[in-house]
């Protein structure tokens, strides 16, 4: 299981006072979890501070799936995002 910690960033309006919370994910990383361009995601809230990601375009086996579980800490600006395959 491979983790990541990554930042918490901000985007928005800020002249408006309009600032919201944004996480990226990018790069080796998520092909490393085989994740492609043009793939589809469902992303769940499963409980406070903790998202859960999960392929949904075409399994590469019978009953396999991808997903990315993202932890967050309230008392932090920092997550880890561990990346799974199940069957």
């Amino acid at each position: 299981m491979q983790t990541r910690n990554l930042k918490i960033e901000s985007t928005g309006d800020y002249a408006a006072g309009k600032v919201k919370p944004q996480i990226r994910l990018r790069g080796q990383w998520l092909e490393r979890a085989r994740f492609k361009p043009d793939n589809r995601v469902t992303v769940q809230i499963l409980w406070q501070g903790v998202l859960f990601i999960r392929f949904l375009g075409e399994p590469v086996g019978p009953k396999e799936t991808r997903t990315v579980l993202v932890e967050g800490r309230r008392s932090d600006s920092h997550c880890r995002a561990d990346s799974t395959t199940g069957g």
